[in-house]
């Protein structure tokens, strides 16, 4: 579906239910907000009602979002940054699936595991848990991943495996990069944010609008 064809389909809801009149630019905000809040709600399993359930229809639904392995090259020493971590997804990051830290000795990309912030002092102190060359770990910050031990030469290297979010839809051309099978899902979804219809009722005007 294009922006313009879920426009259409907002608009028949919209005016069945004779509620406030939004301008294509507030729907393209909902639409949009839709989208990425149902790929929130998948990747973080946040909605049981999403209306999604089977594991293989998920993973059809990320696919266009998700990079597995993409290498990052240190441009300095240090880690990889918000802008990086975008580059590396081809969008906006929405979730870092996984990270591996390149030992510059062998050549070989190490698989780090995930720490909390509070845990960081106590496996310092563990010799079988403290971070090493082979034994990485990681942990989100503000400015992006914080890895140890930290790449310590430029051009030292990581690999991530990223789920950015949808591209923006924009009017009147552009479609929607998500499968086709989820397009009522993000329409129903923007009636619910825009406070016109729940997602469920809208799901059933559809069905009896669009003959």
């Amino acid at each position: 579906m294009t922006i313009t064809e879920m426009i259409s389909l907002f608009d028949l809801v919209q005016d069945k239910v004779d509620e406030i009149y939004y301008t294509d630019a507030e729907k393209v905000e909902f639409l949009n907000a839709s989208q990425n809040l149902l790929i929130e709600n998948i990747v973080y399993s946040r909605d049981e009602d999403e209306g999604i359930d089977a594991s293989k229809q998920k993973e059809n639904i990320l696919k266009p979002l998700r990079k597995k392995d993409t290498v990052i090259t240190m441009a300095v020493v240090g880690n990889p940054t918000d802008a990086e971590l975008d580059t590396a997804c081809g969008g906006t990051l929405l979730h870092l699936e996984a990270i591996k830290r390149e030992d510059n000795n062998t050549g070989t990309y190490y698989p780090c595991r995930w720490v909390r912030e509070g845990e960081r002092d106590a496996f310092a102190d563990n010799t079988f848990k403290a971070p090493s060359a082979t034994r990485p770990t990681y942990l989100l910050d503000l400015n992006g991943v914080f890895i140890e031990p930290i790449p310590t030469e430029a051009g030292q290297r990581v690999k991530v495996s990223t789920i950015r979010f949808p591209v923006a839809m924009v009017s009147p051309g552009t479609s929607c990069e998500l499968i086709v099978g989820v397009h009522e899902q993000i329409v129903a979804g923007a009636l619910a944010i825009a406070g016109i219809a729940s997602k469920d009722d809208s799901i059933l005007m559809f069905s009896q609008l669009v003959k």
